[in-house]
């Protein structure tokens, strides 16, 4: 393979260039379908005298010295959005292929459909095992008390307050469950977003704020927690409102 690379009739060629700064650019981001940025800017009189390759395959490395000129790709930034149909139909309309970031926009929606589901898949599995772990939490919790849930139906504690106890319980597990599990998801993406932001910066990218936490997300959220308790506290109170206090009180 090197002895072909280094053969007479390859298209590399050592030539000089001399052009005069005209001005610089504000510093911008990723450019183009592939991320790499544009570091000079060419006028196209000069660069079209240049000897270029034009790399679509493999083959290109042994194209002959006098095909040599020609754009690899060409770059448009259009005004509006809007505007970009327009031009793609008018690039077609001259025989040129085309890319724009927006025809990925499809793609992009339907894999964020997919790890949508991952996700919610990801949160009932832990939902699930909170709630077993709330209903083994009440129940341990009934069998350390017994004796003192017979004592309190003894004095005329009604089953009905029992329930309300347990629920009362259950129900601020979940409350401060929510406000310390928002807190850290706070915490969480707070690092992560300023992590993204620093790599971001150096791609001369303005910052972006990656995650937001309205405030009715966060009223939902804690509400939502609140409601998984109670529900899973439901059996542990109907168990505990059942309980015999002449049992109970024998109860060691």
């Amino acid at each position: 393979m090197m002895s072909i690379m280094q053969g007479d009739k390859l298209p590399f060629n050592q030539e000089s260039y001399t052009f005069t700064i005209a001005g610089v650019v504000e510093r911008m981001g990723f450019s183009g379908p592939i991320p790499i940025r544009s570091d000079v800017y060419i006028p196209p009189g000069p660069a079209e005298g240049m000897k270029k390759i034009s790399l679509t395959s493999i083959r290109d490395f042994f194209k002959p010295a006098e095909k040599l000129k020609g754009y690899t790709a060409v770059t448009i930034k259009v005004a509006s959005i809007k505007d970009v149909d327009s031009v793609k139909e008018q690039m077609k309309a001259k025989g040129l292929r085309t890319f724009a970031p927006v025809d990925q926009l499809d793609d992009i929606k339907t894999a964020f459909i997919f790890l949508d589901m991952f996700l919610l898949a990801v949160a009932m599995i832990g939902i699930t095992v909170a709630s077993l772990g709330i209903i083994n939490t009440m129940v341990m919790s009934i069998l350390e008390r017994y004796r003192e849930i017979g004592i309190m139906k003894a004095i005329g504690a009604s089953d009905r307050d029992i329930k309300k106890i347990f629920f009362f319980e259950s129900g601020m597990i979940g409350f401060l469950g929510g406000i310390f599990g928002l807190a850290l998801g706070w915490l969480v993406s707070m690092v992560i977003n300023q992590i993204a932001n620093y790599f971001i910066a150096k791609e001369g990218a303005p910052h972006v704020q990656l995650f937001s936490f309205p405030w009715w997300l966060c009223l939902g959220v804690i509400a939502f927690s609140i409601l998984i308790s109670l529900a899973a506290g439901l059996y542990p109170a109907l168990r505990a409102a059942r309980i015999d206090p002449v049992v109970a009180l024998r109860h060691d």
